[in-house]
């Protein structure tokens, strides 16, 4: 089975359930996550958007669209929903002011990092929006299965990230911002026409 056909195999269960109890924790990182919007963005992507929870509370002025791997998330969206690969994203280049991809990265195996972050660089017109756990001990979260002895990470956490690798993630755009929500802005301004 290829890496793409195990990771939907994994993904998939957790697009039947839509999160409904959110906690206030997580409803205050979907505020600060709206908050970051620039004043000038019209159309934004959410890209691994899982049950919609950002998009679907973002303010009427945007035109949003989410993307997830699960069939069942996008089938669940009130909004926009594209069931699609992070690798493949189906719109055009940069076509869209704003990508959004909040907690999915650190999941990624190495192929499907790489690419999705060219994918994410190639559909995004202004800006990349990313959220991603600052500097996690991947092994403080680590636990063995006490059926077969795998050693897994608890929320499916293969990655961290840091200064250093956050100002490498993106050929042609700069952090913009270090907080826990990445803001990304072209290097180069690109015009209009681009």
């Amino acid at each position: 089975m290829d890496t793409a056909r195990k990771y939907r195999a994994v993904v998939e269960p957790f697009g039947e359930e839509r999160g409904t109890d959110l906690s206030e924790l997580e409803l205050g990182r979907i505020r600060a996550t709206i908050a970051m919007l620039p004043t000038n963005v019209t159309t934004i992507l959410d890209v691994g958007c899982g049950d919609g929870r950002i998009i679907e509370r973002m303010p009427k002025r945007f035109k949003t669209v989410g993307v997830d791997y699960s069939y069942h998330s996008g089938m669940r969206l009130v909004k926009n929903g594209v069931c699609a690969s992070a690798e493949n994203l189906p719109f055009r280049d940069r076509s869209i002011d704003l990508v959004l991809c909040c907690e999915v990265l650190e999941h990624l195996p190495d192929k499907m990092f790489k690419t999705t972050l060219a994918e994410l660089e190639r559909v995004s017109r202004h800006y990349i929006l990313i959220s991603v756990p600052y500097k996690e001990n991947l092994q403080l979260g680590t636990t063995k299965c006490s059926k077969c002895n795998t050693v897994f990470h608890i929320w499916g956490h293969i990655r961290r990230f840091s200064n250093r690798d956050l100002n490498k993630l993106f050929v042609s755009y700069e952090v913009n911002s270090t907080s826990r929500h990445i803001y990304f802005t072209p290097v180069t301004t690109r015009s209009c026409g681009d």
